[in-house]
């Protein structure tokens, strides 16, 4: 009995472990952008977007929340939907980065490729 419950635990770990792997988040051609709320008109419209459409606007700058008068990073799922909303209340934006994926590919393979060369940390990491 103590065997087959060993083996149910081991089943389900390896479950968990499979579903973690397959279900890791990707980028791929989606960008970062940056703009500036200028009024509370403004803010509550991309509010209710938002919330209507929470996969469109990731916001990645000030607690994840939209704000006026300060730079929103934003990751957008999809570029050409956020960009006419943008320009349907006035908000001009700026691509900070054009495929967010491509970043994360890169630092990964740098670390990899330096894991055993505890220079890496230095680069990385300036103090």
């Amino acid at each position: 009995k103590t065997q087959k419950m060993k083996s149910v635990v081991v089943c389900v770990v390896l479950f968990a472990l499979i579903a973690s792997v397959l279900s890791i988040l990707r980028y791929d051609n989606e960008p970062l952008i940056q703009f500036n709320i200028t009024n509370t008109e403004q803010l509550e419209i991309l509010k209710n977007i938002q919330d209507q459409q929470p996969e469109l606007f990731d916001v990645w700058s000030h607690d994840s929340l939209l704000v006026i008068g300060a730079p929103n990073q934003v990751h957008v799922s999809n570029l050409m939907k956020a960009t006419h909303i943008l320009k349907s209340v006035n908000i001009s934006h700026t691509t900070l980065i054009h495929n967010i994926q491509h970043l994360i590919d890169n630092q990964h393979d740098n670390i990899t490729t330096q894991a055993d060369d505890l220079t890496w940390f230095n680069s990385y990491h300036t103090f």
